[in-house]
């Protein structure tokens, strides 16, 4: 995925996209100077990758009103700059 190339981005907002459908790549992790990430309000399923525990510097984690499934990953709650998780 090419979302990995991203390793400076610090806001990714794909919310309230109805559209948007698939799953959070774990690519995602490579992304390491996120500080925010909203994936909200689409259609987006599978589970949240374990790969996002790599995403030290993410304070604000958004991933509400989606189809996922399964547990959060336990590397989530290993994040230090993290301040909300919705």
């Amino acid at each position: 995925s090419e979302l990995g190339l991203l390793t400076t981005l610090e806001a990714l907002w794909l919310h309230l996209i109805p559209q948007l459908t698939g799953t959070i790549p774990a690519e995602v992790g490579l992304m390491t100077a996120l500080k925010s990430l909203l994936i909200y309000g689409t259609q987006v399923h599978g589970t949240i990758p374990t790969e996002m525990g790599s995403l030290a510097r993410l304070a604000l984690l958004e991933l509400h009103d989606n189809k996922l499934s399964g547990e959060v990953p336990t590397e989530i709650g290993l994040l230090g700059a993290l301040t909300a998780l919705r």
